[in-house]
């Protein structure tokens, strides 16, 4: 099988509730001069799972490396002293040339996995962003630094999130003092949101 056509096997996979979608925010790669470049960086990481990479030019906000972390997924991030936002949908969503609207993720449960990490907080209360889902906040106050004991140790929130019908997920980070600050994003199906397909008996056909 072509691995070319993996991601897009994970795609359908996302859109039927079967698998998580998952962010890496992280340096992204573009060749303006390559034949047919394509607008996607895909990381793969050592449990074979694969996320999408939004860096500089997907967000606006810039990045930061740390290649000496131990969390492969905290190893980069974004931060800004903006308002941080993003979608959690399907993956293979952007395109350079005019496609359908964006898969949908199904009805359903999931889990909002946030990857955090201080990368230069000196103390706490240096850097405190909330975090809103849907335009809700679900946390008023994050301080990374006082959660993890010190800058560069990486910290996991998890949220419960319900979609009433299909759609996607709108998180967004809104500095409260200093830099909001981001390394990956995980929406992860409680269970299985996909709908069995119906069976008809042979002798009704």
């Amino acid at each position: 099988l072509n691995t070319r056509w993996l991601a897009h096997i994970v795609r359908h996979r996302q859109a039927l509730g079967l698998e998580a979608v998952r962010i890496n925010f992280a340096p992204t790669q573009h060749d303006p001069l390559a034949q047919l470049a394509g607008p996607f960086t895909l990381h793969f990481t050592a449990d074979r799972r694969i996320w999408e990479c939004y860096g500089e030019r997907e967000t606006g906000a810039s990045v930061f490396t740390l290649p000496a972390v131990e969390d492969e997924i905290c190893r980069s991030g974004l931060q800004s002293d903006r308002p941080l936002q993003w979608v959690l949908q399907p993956i293979l969503a952007r395109g350079n040339s005019p496609k359908p609207e964006p898969a949908l993720l199904p009805a359903g449960k999931y889990r909002l996995r946030l990857y955090l990490i201080d990368p230069a907080s000196t103390a706490a209360g240096q850097r405190v962003f909330s975090v809103s889902v849907d335009g809700a906040v679900v946390a008023d106050r994050v301080d990374i630094f006082a959660e993890s004991g010190g800058a560069g140790r990486p910290v996991n929130r998890v949220w419960p999130v319900t979609l009433d019908r299909p759609g996607s997920i709108a998180v967004t980070l809104t500095p409260v003092e200093g830099k909001a600050v981001v390394c990956g994003a995980e929406l992860e199906p409680v269970e299985s949101n996909s709908v069995a397909p119906s069976v008809v008996p042979r002798s009704a056909r």
